[in-house]
Formats: C-alpha cells, sequence, structure tokens
C-alpha cells in the first residue's frame, strides 16, 4: 500500500526524465554491492541489459558461448547481429557443464553467458565451482552472470559473482527487480561490472535512458 502511495504521487512528474532518481538509487544500490557507482548500470529491467550487451559485443560477429537450455535473450539478440552460438548441453542434474562451455571458447569467442539460477530448467551450479570458472575464464573472454532469479535461493545460497567484480576480474552480473521484487511492469534492472567494460556499452546504448521515473 505505500509503495502505491508513492507511485500515485509521482505520476505527475512523468513528463520529465529520471536522472535524480536515476543517480539516487544507483548510489544505492552500489553501497549495497559494495562497488562504485561507476561499476553500474541502469536499464528496463535485465533482459534490456542482456539485450544491448550483446549488440555492442557482437556488431562485427563472434561467438556466445552458453549452456542449452537457458535464457535466449541475449543469445537470440547476438545471433541477430551475426554471432554464432555455441550451445552446451546441461549435465544430468541440470547444472551447466562448466568444463564443456570453457572446452568450447576459442579466438572467435565474445562472451559466455550464464544463468544462475537457470531459466528455464530453476536450477542451480555449484557456487564455487562458478567462482572458479568465472575467475579464470574472464581472464581471456567476458563472462556475463545473469542472477535474475538469485533471490529465489535461501539466504545461505544467495552467493553472487559480483565479488569477483570487486578483484578485478572481466565478469558481469545482471540483476532485475522484476522478479522476487514483483516489479515486472516498472521495469527496473541493473548491471555491474568493471568501468571500462560498462562505458563500451554505455557508449553506444545509454543503458539508463529506458529507466522511468518511478523507481
Amino acid at each position: 500500500a505505500k509503495a502505491m502511495e508513492v507511485l500515485r504521487g509521482a505520476a505527475p512528474g512523468g513528463n520529465r526524465y529520471a536522472w535524480r532518481e536515476l543517480l539516487s538509487l544507483m548510489e544505492q544500490i552500489a553501497e549495497k554491492e559494495g562497488l562504485g557507482t561507476d561499476h553500474l548500470i541502469m536499464g528496463p529491467g535485465s533482459s534490456d541489459l542482456l539485450e544491448k550487451t550483446a549488440m555492442v559485443l557482437f556488431q562485427h560477429g563472434g561467438n556466445i558461448v552458453s549452456a542449452d537450455p537457458s535464457y535466449m535473450s541475449m543469445i537470440q539478440v547476438a545471433q541477430a547481429c551475426g554471432a554464432q552460438w555455441k550451445p552446451i548441453p546441461l549435465k544430468p542434474d541440470w547444472s551447466h557443464d562448466l568444463d564443456a562451455m570453457e572446452a568450447a571458447v576459442d579466438s572467435d569467442t565474445k562472451l559466455v553467458y550464464i544463468c544462475n539460477p537457470n531459466n528455464p530448467t530453476g536450477t542451480l551450479t555449484d557456487v564455487n565451482t562458478l567462482l572458479d570458472f568465472c575467475s579464470r575464464v574472464s581472464e581471456n573472454v567476458p563472462v556475463f552472470v545473469d542472477e535474475a532469479y538469485l533471490d529465489f535461493l535461501e539466504p545461505d545460497a544467495q552467493q553472487s559473482m559480483v565479488s569477483l567484480i570487486r578483484e578485478g576480474k572481466n565478469v558481469i552480473v545482471a540483476r532485475t527487480f522484476s522478479k522476487i521484487h514483483g516489479l515486472a511492469g516498472l521495469r527496473v534492472g541493473y548491471a555491474l561490472g568493471l568501468p571500462g567494460t560498462l562505458e563500451a556499452l554505455q557508449a553506444i546504448t545509454r543503458a539508463g535512458m529506458g529507466n522511468n521515473r518511478n523507481i
């Protein structure tokens, strides 16, 4: 009820861009994640940021490595830009086959995409194994970890890959308010990464432009 009251009160300001509100939210998220705001970009949900990452990285081709099945938004946009998709079947327990994914990376690989917990299977890949994989592979190619469903896990299992960004690894982590927070219609999401990586995305896409003032 309190949120609805705030939304109704914000409606008259809908003729204005959300830059002030966006900066305030970014500062709060950055503090929560233990990073500076230069490690953060905002978007209207996380899918938008996945797709914009694909448009920027694959505008000159290359290939993307991911599990199969997985969330297809980034993969479909990458293919539309001319990328080759290298799908790696999930293991019998429906977790990511990280060994096979690492073996699939070659000189044309522009990005490795991991959705954990995975969509559509709802399954989780071991966090410690994933941390080791992302740390190692990101030395050669960016690793994008989609954590849209992380908040549905029990608190002890909510171990993000954001710690690797704090270590200077070329990892991108996406989150959204659409799922556990129930704000799908308000379209709020964000991605965390190294400043240089995010600057390359922002130079073309202006990620935060799509956020509305009700954030």
